[in-house]
């Protein structure tokens, strides 16, 4: 069985890994590993994913709503503010 590669240091996933994922449906894992990354990663992602065709906009779209409520969680939980979000572990 192969191993997830969720389940190791985030910065070993590939962009191809993020949307396997997101594909087989696991789209808090995707969510998750681009919250816990600087926001150019999340930018280029949706860009290059969605240039290749990986992804509909429309999947980018909900993806990037998806960060903005975990970010606003964060916020509004721990009372950070988007420069902190990195240490919010």
């Amino acid at each position: 069985m192969p191993k997830d590669p969720f389940d190791g240091n985030i910065h070993d996933i590939t962009h191809k890994d993020m949307i396997t994922a997101y594909r087989a449906g696991a789209i808090d894992k995707v969510v998750d590993n681009l919250a816990r990354r600087h926001p150019a990663i999340a930018a280029v992602f949706f860009v290059q994913a969605a240039q290749d065709g990986d992804l509909a906009v429309s999947d980018c779209n909900t993806l990037a709503n998806m960060l903005m409520d975990n970010f606003t969680e964060l916020r509004d939980t721990k009372g950070l503010r988007a420069t902190e979000r990195f240490c919010a572990e």
